[in-house]
């Protein structure tokens, strides 16, 4: 079977319990083996050392008494910093796109760091106090709407839009040249079904992809190809 399988996941999860930074990481799919990073990367990667992903997410990690309250600030202080402002709100913004309206005022902020987890979650609701604050405002429709994700079908997406890129970009000749992937591990992940079960190994693809693309614009100077 292939690695970081649902399963896998889940058995990692449960193995984990109480190690909240490491479960953390598990579920934002913190995909990281020193074990086979051998097999996932090409000799550019390899030659230095390799900084290990979650003990590097232990010493990040803001302590408190309540993991949920942990995961929170290490969202606003990295996850929101070094990655959603840091890529889709300024490349969004650069195209004139709204793409999420964080709240990120100072004083919501200030308002909101005051109140513990038990009022902001009323009884195990997700945004409980942002629902309470906004019934009469907002109606009801949009107030009680479960929570929906911006998941894309990855690997129907891959196939349908980027497989003939794959097969040029990510030919064993191509990522062996660049040098920073396996080539071994490109094959093995394209061989994989195109279904839901393997999605994450689809989106490595994709940023595998991306990667040699960012390589022949910045580095080879071929934004064009």
């Amino acid at each position: 079977p292939a690695p970081w399988s649902e399963p896998e996941r889940a058995l990692r999860v449960l193995g984990r319990l109480g190690d909240w930074p490491h479960v953390y990481g598990l579920f934002r799919n913190l995909w990281d083996s020193p074990a086979m990073r051998t097999y996932i990367y090409g000799p550019r990667m390899l030659d230095c050392a390799l900084p290990d992903a979650f003990e590097r997410l232990h010493g990040l990690w803001p302590a408190h008494d309540d993991p949920v309250m942990s995961a929170a600030l290490y969202e606003r202080r990295h996850k929101m910093v070094n990655d959603l402002l840091w890529q889709e709100d300024r490349c969004s913004m650069a195209h004139g796109l709204e793409v999420r309206v964080p709240f990120l005022d100072r004083e919501v902020l200030a308002h909101v760091d005051g109140i513990p987890r038990a009022r902001l979650m009323r009884g195990g609701t997700q945004k409980a106090y942002l629902r309470e604050a906004l019934t009469g405002i907002l109606p009801g429709e949009i107030l009680n709407r479960p929570k929906s994700g911006f998941q894309v079908n990855a690997s129907a997406f891959f196939e349908t839009y980027l497989a003939r890129l794959a097969d040029e970009h990510l030919s064993p000749a191509r990522v062996r040249d660049c040098g920073l992937i396996n080539p071994d591990f490109v094959q093995a992940l394209r061989r994989l079904e195109p279904r839901t079960r393997h999605r994450w190994h689809y989106f490595m693809l994709y940023m595998i992809l991306m990667l040699h693309f960012w390589v022949d614009a910045f580095e080879r100077g071929q934004a064009g190809a």
